[in-house]
């Protein structure tokens, strides 16, 4: 029964491992409404790419956090500028990145390019 058991649990940790590894490539309009991309699991990295011609705002939410929709007072990203987070065990909360909120400011428009792995 311990071997059943310990076999399950190698199969079950190799699938996360592997599922965590892939990498997706979302592509998400901003406008003056938040738009939420919630990853379909938890990411180790997260990369931002504004391709607009506008500046966007964003929040990053963990395992751990609550996610809500982005105002113009967060974090923001200039039209053609790309950031990348990594996620850090030590010293942020949660398993790793849960989602994205990205706004810009009214009547503005931007495409952001997300990838995630």
């Amino acid at each position: 029964m311990r071997r059943l058991l310990l076999i399950l649990a190698v199969c079950v940790l190799a699938t996360t491992a592997l599922v965590s590894a892939e990498v997706d490539y979302d592509s998400v309009s901003a406008t003056d409404t938040a738009g939420t991309t919630t990853f379909p699991y938890y990411r180790s990295t997260v990369s931002l790419y504004n391709q607009g011609t506008d500046e966007v705002y964003f929040r990053l939410f963990t395992t751990e956090d609550t996610v809500a929709a982005a105002t113009t007072s967060f974090r923001s990203l200039p039209a053609g500028a790309s950031i990348t987070f990594t996620h850090n065990g030590q010293s942020e909360t949660g398993l790793g990145y849960l989602a994205v909120s990205i706004i810009c400011a009214a009547a503005e428009t931007a495409t952001v390019e997300i990838s995630s792995k």
